[in-house]
């Protein structure tokens, strides 16, 4: 951990992976400096664990701080072995949509009941937040520290994520730097039931702390968080209010937020009320 062991240090590192048993609990191998060519040892070293069958008592693996961008499939292939997993640190792993998707994918299928997932600095789209929407809705019974900043989610985004969670395990919530302004503001807000807390509604009743700064809220908007989550919301000190965020995103991301709203016959409805104005 934090150290400078770079790619050979990663080779060795998966020969010493090669040589433990089923009674590994706890992996950490993170903030190494290693690139492309040693996290792809680590990916397979994870990997060939996993299929021996000896991750299935796994419950905390860190492993912040490596580039997976090329061997993301090896991890999702590991994590689908985790069925005992409580804490995930994927911090800064060049996972970007499609190996998040993967990962989100994987840790559903095994349903580790994670306590801790760390999925910050991933490059995650609005895109790529569909599966961590999914994911996090699977995770609702479990879930207490959740930390996706420093992506690229923007408020459709945001939202999609916030609107997944109905948990009274979570206590923790950090979306800081996501691009996120006033329709993402909103969702967060309605979270908890609105700007006067309904508890009555409030899908995250024993929520304790949320950061969200580095984001695109006017000032508007900061003030609406701050009387919302009072203490419980870090110092807002930076967002970029000069322009409207929400402006330039793509109209099909509202009309598919829309129609995701509306349930599962929404997208089928519209088409037959649209067929119904054609004229023969």
């Amino acid at each position: 951990f934090n150290n400078m062991s770079g790619n050979n240090g990663c080779l060795s590192f998966e020969k010493i992976m090669g040589e433990c048993s089923e009674k590994l609990e706890d992996i950490r191998f993170s903030g190494t400096r290693a690139r492309a060519e040693g996290s792809a040892h680590i990916a397979l070293a994870l990997s060939s664990l996993a299929q021996k069958g000896n991750l299935k008592n796994i419950t905390r693996l860190d492993l912040a701080d490596n580039t997976f961008s090329d061997c993301f499939k090896d991890i999702a292939s590991a994590l689908s072995h985790c069925s005992k997993l409580e804490y995930l640190n994927l911090h800064d792993c060049m996972l970007s949509d499609e190996g998040t998707e993967e990962i989100c994918k994987a840790l559903m299928g095994v349903k580790a009941p994670l306590t801790f997932l760390d999925l910050s600095g991933n490059e995650i789209t609005a895109e790529g937040s569909k599966s961590v929407a999914k994911l996090v809705k699977s995770l609702n019974g479990t879930l207490a520290t959740f930390l996706a900043e420093e992506n690229e989610m923007t408020s459709y985004g945001v939202k999609r994520v916030v609107k997944a969670l109905h948990s009274t395990s979570l206590k923790m919530l950090i979306l800081n730097q996501n691009e996120c302004g006033v329709v993402g503001g909103n969702a967060i807000i309605d979270m908890v039931g609105g700007d006067g807390v309904d508890e009555n509604v409030n899908r995250v009743p024993n929520l304790e702390a949320i950061q969200l700064d580095y984001n695109m809220f006017p000032a508007e908007m900061v003030e609406r968080l701050t009387q919302t989550f009072g203490d419980k919301l870090a110092e807002m000190e930076d967002n970029d209010d000069e322009e409207d965020a929400d402006a330039d995103l793509e109209e099909e991301d509202e009309e598919e937020d829309a129609v995701a709203e509306g349930g599962p016959s929404a997208g089928v409805d519209a088409l037959i009320m649209a067929l119904g104005e054609v004229t023969i």
